[in-house]
């Protein structure tokens, strides 16, 4: 009758041929089946073996899955690192089958175990080669080694032996014989000051937190727990003020987010290749995370997460956990060395994988060491291998022994402490695999990067001029931008270093679904825009007001999203801001464009008439403080009609008094006050809805704001939501269509009519004469925005024809100084142009 571990094995060959089938239509070549065939021969015959010589091969065959997942991973990140850690299985298995042949529960020669640990580390530190920040490899002609996998070998061993032969004297709690420890001591301190010395601290972390538990396996009391707490502090106060990496290290831990494409690249990478492999994985062969650094050693998990998913995560702990199960059961058999040195495998391997684990799922810091049996080097798989054979040996019935009930709690706290350990791992699994949905979308996560990699919808403006395309270079799609570099405050870029924005963004599925978008905007009105605005700073909103179709969308400076590798630096260096969309998101105060929509609340609301009279001169006091007109000019007697055209600031501010909350409402129904921008609460002083009347003191708007609410006037008092997209195409079902939406009827037509009258007034022989058209009423205000930084901002809104509007139009030119200069210009201009083209 075949023994199951037989079974098992034979299972395990029919497994990993599969997979190597399946990886074989993804990355690899099927050539390399000699490989998986020759670990499987090798298995099948130590195992057969092993039964035949009543050797328990449980363990043998538990960890050769995890070998075999190793070899597969190593096989599908790169062929060369299959071959490589090919070879250090079949060197592993050799080393196994040797180990086998000694008798470890009469290990007598702990001081030769001891001085090979030393003497490791001492060639290491003279002659050691660095790699990763750490000098732990060592060269013997062409044959390149770590010897501190080596050394942990040789340090169990001497625990093991030293505390066996020495545990009455050492542990003794009434009379300690403390002159005992100090071999103890002295290996570990010198092996501490080597390790330091080579900057490899994460082994180190593994050798005390091993001896540690062991001290606690042979003696729990308090007085120990003191001295070890004592010393870790003090030894972690040390790694802390002594190493600037270590320090390093922890911070980034703590944080990786704040540098994702710097010191926490490694991390972050990390934790989306562990969310992106979900429930199921995404496929073995198919992770995205294969680029992250050190994938093959200290991060292969991350990879198995992502490719093999929470199911996959699972099963690989599940075989670690039987694996410590069984030794642990094998201790529990055992007496005196053999006993201690099972324990002190078990601990080893438990806490390695713990550190390892938990440091790519950021329970804690990064330690740089391999994940046992898993990830890749020789040197690692050769001495777990031969740790496997000691614990197998160990477990011969020959050699056993019976446990005292006290013995038996103690393995029970033991395996109880290896399940928390594990509970975590699966619980930090689980939170970033499945928990962590806003890890899906970030700008970072290679599985939105894959994105850039793709063909793309086309972005056409609203006469099918393309404005931005997927183009084929070098076998990949690069986005290329054929519109005015100022539409990147429109479409936004598209860029695998620099992400998405604009349009892009918000439009990104169904771009990447390859769908087109048609938009409102006129690419050659928008480039004309840039002509207009010479040198100047600001915005520009072109909008059609019975629709609510944006025309134009223009903020200045912009980038040019076709070379943001070139200038990527100099735009985030350039102190004017130029990735800011100011058309959208600039604020600013409105001055004096804000009468008209103050002027229609007047009139609405019978605050005040058109042919209402005031003495305007050329100041007015509230309590103490005093508004003034534009360089002092008194108007004498005028009308309400006639104060918006003359922009007088005594009339307006004093309406605003008469409105108060009334004209806060109905500046609120004009959309100010939307975010960005803001208005003022209500309950101010006089004097604060005095300045209110001016646009001045805590009211804030956006170019588009302003542009929106003039348009309102202009449409009858009918206020429409403003829009960019008109068709996102596909076919009869899945087309989406944006039409004209209108938002609510904010002002009658006869009040529009009344403030659209003052307005052609403000062009004809006001303020804003400058925005005069030959044969075209044009209507408009113009404003002059105080500005604590410096030279005062230039406004115009206006709209044409003023009897039957075409186009409305806000413009503001950052420090233009007074509103009837150049925004009033650049109006006219950018009106005359669009109503060219409309």
């Amino acid at each position: 009758m075949v023994s199951w571990p037989i079974k098992a094995s034979l299972e395990l060959g029919v497994l990993s041929l599969a997979a190597l089938l399946w990886l074989s239509q993804t990355t690899i070549s099927l050539e390399y089946w000699w490989q998986l065939g020759s670990i499987w021969l090798a298995l099948v015959v130590i195992v057969v073996v092993m039964t035949r010589y009543r050797l328990p091969a449980a363990a043998l065959v538990n960890a050769s899955v995890l070998l075999v997942i190793g070899w597969l991973f190593m096989l599908r990140i790169d062929a060369q690192l299959g071959w490589e850690h090919w070879r250090g299985i079949m060197l592993g298995l050799l080393t196994f089958v040797i180990s086998l042949r000694f008798d470890w529960g009469n290990f007598r020669f702990k001081y030769l175990a001891g001085a090979s640990v030393l003497l490791l580390l001492l060639l290491t530190v003279l002659f050691g080669e660095s790699s990763g920040g750490a000098k732990a490899w060592l060269r013997i002609g062409g044959l390149r080694f770590q010897p501190v996998e080596i050394a942990r070998i040789g340090l169990l061993l001497f625990t093991a032996v030293y505390f066996d032969d020495y545990r009455a004297l050492l542990f003794n709690r009434t009379r300690p014989q403390l002159k005992h420890w100090v071999p103890v001591l002295i290996l570990l301190c010198v092996l501490f000051l080597f390790l330091t010395v080579q900057r490899d601290l994460g082994p180190a972390l593994l050798f005390f937190l091993t001896f540690v538990s062991l001290v606690f396996y042979c003696d729990f009391n308090w007085l120990t727990i003191l001295i070890v707490m004592t010393a870790a502090a003090g030894s972690a106060s040390v790694a802390w003020l002594g190493f600037d990496h270590v320090q390093q290290r922890i911070q980034i831990w703590l944080n990786p987010w704040a540098e994702p494409t710097g010191l926490g690249y490694q991390i972050v990478q990390g934790l989306f290749a562990i969310h992106n492999g979900g429930l199921f994985g995404r496929g073995l062969g198919f992770g995205l995370g294969i680029n992250i650094p050190a994938v093959h050693t200290d991060y292969v998990l991350a990879l198995v997460c992502e490719e093999l998913g929470l199911v996959g995560a699972t099963a690989v702990f599940a075989f670690y956990l039987v694996l410590l199960f069984f030794g642990l059961k094998t201790a529990i058999g055992l007496k005196g060395k053999g006993q201690i040195l099972a324990v002190g495998i078990v601990t080893l391997w438990g806490y390695q994988v713990f550190l390892v684990a938990g440091g790519i799922l950021k329970v804690v810091p990064l330690t740089g060491m391999t994940l046992p049996f898993v990830s890749y080097g020789t040197t690692s798989i050769i001495a777990n291998m031969c740790l496997l054979g000691i614990l197998t040996r160990l477990a011969v019935p020959a050699e056993a022994g019976a446990s005292s009930r006290q013995e038996g709690r103690k393995f029970k706290r033991f395996f109880g402490l290896v399940i928390i350990m594990f509970a975590i791992l699966w619980g930090a699994i689980v939170y970033w695999q499945l928990i962590r949905a806003d890890l899906a979308d970030s700008p970072h996560n290679p599985r939105v990067m894959l994105l850039y990699r793709s063909k793309r919808g086309s972005v056409y403006d609203r006469n099918g001029q393309l404005l931005a395309s997927s183009d084929l270079e070098a076998g990949q799609y690069i986005r290329r931008y054929h519109g005015h570099p100022s539409l990147s405050h429109v479409i936004g870029y598209f860029h695998p270093r620099y992400g998405m924005t604009g349009l892009e963004a918000e439009y990104n599925l169904q771009l990447a679904k390859e769908k087109d978008l048609y938009l409102t905007i006129d690419a050659k009105l928008q480039a004309a825009i840039d002509q207009y605005m010479h040198s100047h700073q600001g915005a520009v909103i072109v909008m059609k007001p019975n629709t609510g179709e944006i025309l134009a969308l223009y903020s200045t400076p912009y980038v040019d999203p076709n070379y943001l590798d070139h200038f990527w630096e100099q735009y985030q260096k350039d102190q004017n801001s130029p990735f800011h969309n100011r058309a959208v998101n600039g604020v600013y105060p409105p001055g004096s464009t804000i009468k008209p929509l103050l002027l229609a609340a007047a009139y609405q609301t019978g605050a005040a008439a058109s042919e209402t009279s005031w003495l305007d001169e050329g100041f007015v006091f509230f309590a103490d403080r005093v508004i003034q007109n534009f360089q002092g000019q008194a108007f004498g007697t005028i009308s309400t009609q006639e104060a918006l055209a003359l922009s007088s600031n005594v009339v307006f501010a004093q309406l605003a008094v008469r409105l108060k909350d009334d004209g806060l409402r109905y500046l609120h129904d004009f959309g100010l006050g939307e975010a960005p921008g803001q208005l003022p609460v209500p309950g101010l002083s006089e004097f604060g809805w005095a300045q209110l009347g001016i646009g001045q003191g805590e009211v804030l708007v956006t170019p588009l704001q302003m542009a929106a609410a003039i348009s309102t006037i202009a449409n009858n008092g009918m206020r429409m939501e403003p829009y960019l997209v008109r068709t996102v195409s596909g076919n009869w079902l899945t087309r989406l269509s944006s039409g004209p939406k209108a938002v609510s009827q904010v002002i009658t037509q006869r009040t529009a009519v009344q403030v659209r009258r003052g307005m052609v007034e403000v062009v004809a022989n006001g303020t804003g004469q400058a925005a005069q058209l030959p044969g075209v009423a044009v209507a408009g205000k113009t404003g002059t925005a105080e500005n604590a930084q410096g030279r005062d901002h230039s406004w115009f809104v206006g709209f044409a024809p003023a009897e039957n509007p075409r186009i409305a139009v806000a413009v503001v030119v950052e420090h233009g100084g007074y509103g009837g200069g150049a925004a009033a210009q650049i109006g006219r201009q950018v009106i005359s142009e669009a109503l060219d083209r409309s």
